[in-house]
């Protein structure tokens, strides 16, 4: 595919070729036997890849999934999509008091280069190891 600004994205791709896949059918919907012979057939057939324009094939399961998925929506290239998950632009990784840290970190000091914001960060993790694992707390927290 060419590397244009105005390209789709690789879930909008995604959805035309499920979209693509399944219109026909949804089209001229078959007959309840005919269901399965039309999902099977359809299954046989090599189709290309959306990212990376190779031959890819989809199992009959997979078909019959994303058939009910588009069947029952008002908007079946939607239904068709990938899901965005949940969690993305998140970092579940981090603890709610680090990435506070990250944030207010990066707005204090927006010119600090990354090597610099993670030499401090790192150092800040280990002044809050220390201060938590001190075995008198009471006695490190100045109590």
């Amino acid at each position: 595919m060419a590397n244009d600004d105005h390209a789709p994205s690789a879930r909008v791709r995604w959805a035309r070729l499920r979209f693509q896949i399944l219109g026909p059918l949804m089209a001229a919907p078959a007959d309840g036997g005919e269901l399965k012979a039309s999902l099977e057939a359809l299954a046989a057939r090599p189709w290309r890849h959306p990212t990376t324009g190779e031959s890819i094939r989809f199992s009959f399961k997979t078909l019959e999934r994303w058939w009910y998925i588009a069947r029952g929506a008002d908007d079946p290239l939607a239904a068709l999509a990938r899901k965005v998950p949940s969690h993305a632009g998140t970092h579940p990784s981090l603890s709610a008091a680090v990435a506070e840290a990250i944030q207010r970190q990066h707005r204090d000091h927006p010119r600090w280069t990354f090597q610099l914001h993670h030499d401090n960060l790192v150092a800040l993790a280990r002044e809050i190891r220390a201060w938590v694992s001190c075995p008198a707390t009471r006695r490190c927290a100045g109590s």
